[in-house]
C-alpha cells in the first residue's frame, strides 16, 4: 500500500495544478 504522505503529496499536487488551470481559464477568459 502507498503511504500516507504520498498520498497527501499527490492530492495536493492535483489540486495545485486543478487551481493553477482554472485561475488561468478564469483570467484568459475575459481577454478573448
Amino acid at each position: 500500500p502507498l503511504p500516507s504522505s504520498h498520498i497527501v503529496f499527490l492530492l495536493f499536487f492535483t489540486l495545485q495544478v486543478g487551481f493553477s488551470f482554472s485561475y488561468r481559464v478564469v483570467v484568459s477568459v475575459p481577454f478573448l
